[in-house]
């Protein structure tokens, strides 16, 4: 097997070297009363490739506008990629080409020209028909479909339900394990791609006594502080 690609091991901010892709439709209805029309919906995931952390964002089609907008959502609470990884969607191809656009316009402008010639985004699309050289992303597409397909079952949910159940997927997602924090017995926690993004679990389990646990908490932080720096030095 070839050695992974520099995006993929090379230390980098949160979300700065990002994989992108959609997955399959589903349906969702804008608000629970009766008679109200359903409406396609569709997921966009954006992949830290670094680290595997995930952020979905729910687009209502897949226009190069909407994937815009999706991406300036993904900018706001994110901050702006370096890099953007994809195939060569369409929508992703006339994205591209409008951002592009944009940029060349605006670089007409000597300021705005110094800002974008100091960071902009790079958008890097795969070789054509090879769906393999995105398996970061494709992966998880599949994870994310598949709690969405047995959480939700034969459900129609509301925009809201649909978004709480995305969130509460994106979060499981950003907690699955990588590697142990520690090699004791009875040392349970695990390094996962929120650690990277909080400094911390989402999720932890509660103790009985409240001195043992700012203890092991404590222990839990510096173990974690000592593998991030160990992580990043491979």
């Amino acid at each position: 097997m070839a050695d992974l690609p520099r995006s993929r091991v090379q230390p980098s901010r949160v979300f700065s070297r990002v994989g992108t892709d959609y997955a399959c439709q589903f349906l969702i209805q804008p608000r629970r009363s009766r008679g109200t029309q359903r409406m396609k919906c569709y997921i966009c995931v954006f992949v830290w490739l670094s680290t595997k952390a995930v952020h979905i964002e729910i687009v209502g089609d897949l226009t190069s506008e909407t994937f815009i907008a999706a991406l300036k959502r993904f900018i706001g609470r994110r901050g702006k990629p370096a890099e953007i990884y994809s195939d060569c969607g369409t929508n992703f191809i006339a994205a591209d080409r409008e951002l592009r656009r944009v940029v060349a316009s605006l670089r007409k402008d000597e300021p705005v020209n110094k800002f974008f010639a100091d960071g902009s985004i790079s958008w890097k699309f795969n070789t054509p028909a090879t769906p393999h050289f995105g398996g970061l992303w494709e992966a998880a597409i599949k994870s994310a479909n598949l709690h969405l397909k047995r959480t939700m079952g034969k459900q129609i949910l509301n925009y809201e339900e649909f978004l709480t159940l995305i969130i509460q997927i994106e979060a499981c997602l950003n907690s699955c394990p990588l590697c142990p924090i520690s090699e004791g017995p009875s040392e349970l926690s695990v390094l996962t791609p929120v650690h990277f993004i909080i400094g911390t679990a989402l999720t932890t389990i509660t103790e009985d006594n409240l001195l043992d646990e700012k203890i092991s908490s404590l222990k839990r932080w510096k173990l974690t502080q000592q593998l991030l720096q160990s992580f990043w030095k491979r």
